[in-house]
């Protein structure tokens, strides 16, 4: 896992963009389990915002260095 906070939404960024990607494909995509795209853009979309408020608060000070 990164330590430093640019890192960390930086990882975010990339995580919405596959979130971006995955809600396109449950628009382009005609076949049976599109809720697994759906499903999966959401938990992208949750991990990238659990990324960057780590960052915030590594960048804060609030968090413990060591993590």
């Amino acid at each position: 896992m990164a330590r430093n906070p640019d890192d960390l939404r930086r990882s975010s960024n990339v995580n919405f963009f596959v979130a971006a990607f995955s809600a396109y494909l449950v628009y382009a995509v005609d076949f049976w389990p599109r809720w697994i795209f759906l499903a999966a853009a959401i938990g992208f979309v949750l991990y990238g915002l659990k990324l960057r408020k780590d960052a915030d608060r590594m960048g804060d000070g609030r968090c413990a260095k060591g993590r």
